[in-house]
């Protein structure tokens, strides 16, 4: 905490007064909390940062005694990169924290001062701000407001984190509607707009929206200049690619920010350290050089109090990655009554160039809307029919034509007969958020689960069986999955593809390398297929290394299936547009099918005649062979 040239306008009035033992000697900041003072403790004879908090904040009972008690929590935290509290108390009516002085500044001040940060100094900050998460997450202290205001930076970098407990207080009493920086929108999780349970992975999603804006100079979602905008962006939009929005940012930058910014917190990475150990590794991961100018980095703007986070008991669907047009109007109708509520707080507390026209709401270049080679025409995608409240995810279709869907929202598992546009219930007990289906030839369904935080299963259900059996994979956390002709189970799993033989008691790593994968495909010749979110990757039966198929254009891969000619389909939700890319067998490039209405999809399969099915919120779609 030091001088803050952005503050040199506010009241100096209580500079030079006296509170009980403290002398206010400057005025370092203000924020939705209060004023924060560079004091002289008279008594102790050290010089603190004194934070003083507002009268809302003071005169509240329930917040008074949730800040003493989460002060004294934050006080057992002994990190170096946490600032240390001396002590809280009430003088006067007046809440009020001490804290050890930092001599520096913060890290909006520099980066609005500066712009970018070269990456091998952001992940140096970003390091140090994990190191001190991980160390309150252990002590099951979340911080709940991870922005660049509250890291603040000393000699060589040193950094630290800073308000820790405030915005914990502040919450449980149900203070955030009231104009308050909690939370702010920039590096909000999406989770933090459901019903009010809050993980330390939203302090990861924080802190790799932080990483983002050391690498580009910009928040994740800046060019969303409106609220309702940006939390859109939080709720559905992909992770910008921060290699995409400046020279120089190696493009292994992509896959952190893209999994630190997972919308659903089990994808994430499982600690603030993971992530950091990440970007380390991606300084040496190849550089990309864009073929287009990169934006300046903003203008220095005077500091301005952080708009304030929603209410916590808005109602938000359980799955962030796919929403419908009237989903998200409901949220960010919702949104509007806030934005009422808080119109003057609002127009001080835009983003940067805020007043200048609206500019385009994707991150970085826009995607090139001429056709590539090849590119073939529009299909016309029929709905077969609708199921569940808009959460559809995995798809499945066996040798009969029946199809299998996954109803990720009402924990349901149902199937449409061939031929058939009435779906039926398959009665499975025990789901808890299932998300991909698979089926063998004998009718055997396979599900992947995810129940607590981080962890899920595998399940096997017979046919006729309403108890499913899990498999032995072990503690993962299962995305798509595949059987083969044998009943061999594939599993994409983080960072892994997972093998498990017909009755094994362990499954097999296949040597696929490293990054996030999303799903996995067989074919009919033993080829499997990892699909990550920017490529997919072909491993061949005995092959110990694969290779990369040449599929353009990918950014947010989520499904992948092969056809009985090894035809491989791929849906992609960038920017919120699902596209389905298919790559025959033996092509050089993939072809972009474009199919009506196409919002966000959450699976895809293909039947033994070439048809290909979609879920897309509530609805099942059939392009049809071709």
């Amino acid at each position: 905490m030091t001088d803050d040239p952005t503050v040199r306008h506010a009241s100096h009035s209580r500079v030079g007064t006296r509170f009980g033992p403290y002398l206010l000697r400057r005025l370092l900041g203000t924020g939705g909390f209060g004023e924060v003072y560079e004091a002289e403790d008279t008594v102790m004879h050290r010089v603190v940062a004194l934070k003083l908090l507002s009268s809302s904040y003071s005169h509240n009972p329930a917040f008074r005694e949730r800040l003493f008690r989460e002060a004294r929590t934050a006080g057992r935290l002994h990190d170096p990169h946490v600032v240390p509290i001396h002590g809280c108390g009430e003088i006067d009516g007046q809440l009020y924290i001490d804290m050890r002085l930092i001599d520096g500044t913060n890290l909006q001040s520099m980066l609005e001062r500066d712009g970018a940060l070269a990456p091998a100094r952001a992940v140096n900050i970003v390091r140090q701000i994990a190191a001190a998460l991980d160390a309150a997450h252990a002590e099951t202290v979340i911080h709940r407001d991870v922005k660049p205001a509250n890291i603040l930076l000393g000699k060589d970098d040193f950094a630290c984190l800073v308000d820790f407990g405030l915005a914990n207080a502040a919450t449980d009493t149900k203070l955030t509607s009231e104009g308050t920086t909690i939370g702010s929108f920039a590096y909000l999780a999406p989770e933090r707009l459901a019903s009010g349970e809050v993980t330390p992975g939203a302090d990861i999603y924080a802190l790799a929206c932080v990483l983002h804006e050391c690498l580009t100079g910009a928040s994740p979602f800046q060019s969303r200049t409106e609220i309702p905008a940006l939390v859109a962006a939080h709720l559905t939009s992909p992770p910008p690619r921060p290699s995409q929005q400046r020279p120089g940012i190696p493009a292994g930058f992509d896959e952190v920010i893209a999994r630190g910014m997972a919308k659903e917190p089990e994808r994430r990475y499982r600690s603030a350290g993971e992530l950091a150990a990440a970007a380390q590794h991606a300084l040496s991961t190849p550089v990309v050089h864009p073929s287009w100018t990169p934006q300046s980095a903003p203008p220095t703007q005077a500091w301005h109090p952080p708009v304030p986070a929603p209410a916590p008991t808005m109602q938000v669907p359980q799955a962030f990655r796919r929403k419908s047009r009237r989903r998200i109007a409901v949220i960010l109708a919702a949104l509007g009554a806030i934005v009422v509520v808080t119109a003057i707080v609002v127009a001080v507390s835009s983003p940067p160039n805020s007043s200048q026209p609206a500019r385009s709401t994707t991150n970085g270049p826009s995607t090139p809307t001429a056709p590539i080679a090849g590119a073939a025409p529009p299909l016309n995608a029929t709905p077969l029919t609708t199921i569940g409240y808009g959460d559809l995810g995995g798809v499945t279709v066996d040798a009969a034509g029946n199809v299998f869907v996954v109803d990720t929202g009402t924990k349901k598992v149902f199937k449409l007969a061939a031929n058939s546009n009435a779906p039926t219930e398959i009665p499975i007990r025990g789901l808890t958020k299932p998300k991909s289906v698979a089926v063998d030839s004998a009718g055997n369904l396979y599900l992947t689960d995810w129940s607590t935080p981080g962890t899920g299963q595998v399940w096997k259900v017979p046919p006729g069986a309403t108890s499913p059996v899990e498999l032995p994979f072990g503690a993962i956390l299962p995305s798509g999955l595949a059987v083969d002709g044998v009943g061999d189970v594939y599993v994409a799993a983080r960072d892994q593809v997972l093998r498990l033989a017909v009755d094994a008691s362990a499954p097999t790593v296949l040597p696929f390398g490293g990054g996030l994968f999303e799903s996995v495909a067989l074919d009919g010749a033993g080829n499997v297929y990892g699909l990550q979110m920017g490529r997919v990757l072909k491993l061949a039966p005995g092959a110990t290394s694969p290779t990369q198929l040449p599929f353009s254009q990918l950014g947010r891969a989520q499904g992948i299936a092969v056809d009985a000619k090894s035809t491989i389909y791929v849906i992609d939700n960038s920017d919120n547009l699902g596209k389905l890319l298919k790559l025959p067998a033996g092509a050089t490039t993939s072809t972009t099918p474009t199919v009506p209405e196409n919002q966000s999809f959450g699976g895809v399969a293909v039947d033994a005649a070439g048809n290909v099915y979609l879920t897309e919120n509530n609805r099942l779609l059939k392009v049809g062979a071709g």
